[in-house]
């Protein structure tokens, strides 16, 4: 796969996730559940943002990833760098769906599903620095 330099996609990426943000909040859902449902689409927007560099292998939209240094290491090294990632974000999202999910259902309040959320979220970005291309 022959590498272009482009943030077209990133910026269609962004566009989506503002309009799913919108639609989300169009949604005649009201209390704890909107809020549940908005911290799992951005979860899984998240993970589809990493599935995208994954698959088009634009690894320098990471912060700290040249595109010089993308085109040097190749199409393998890419797609494996990618997919950590990937992997990272999406197992998160799927985890917090779950959890989510079980604690509206228990009644926790919805803030202990926010604390999971921002602690989650942050370690799975942190725990990403260790990933080297």
């Amino acid at each position: 796969m022959e590498l272009k330099k482009s943030y077209r996609g990133l910026v269609l990426w962004i566009a989506g996730f503002t309009g799913a943000m919108f639609l989300a909040g169009l949604l005649p859902l009201k209390g704890d559940i909107i809020t549940l449902v908005v911290s799992n689409i951005m979860t899984f927007e998240v993970a589809i943002l990493a599935g995208i560099i994954y698959v088009t292998e634009k690894i320098f939209w990471y912060n700290g990833i040249s595109y010089e240094e993308a085109v040097e290491v190749g199409s393998a090294r890419r797609k494996a760098y990618a997919f950590k990632y990937f992997a990272s974000f999406g197992i998160f999202a799927l985890v917090f769906l779950g959890i989510s999910v079980i604690l509206y259902v228990l009644n926790v309040p919805v803030w202990v599903s926010l604390i999971l959320l921002t602690v989650g979220i942050v370690g799975v970005a942190i725990s990403t620095v260790r990933f080297k291309l």
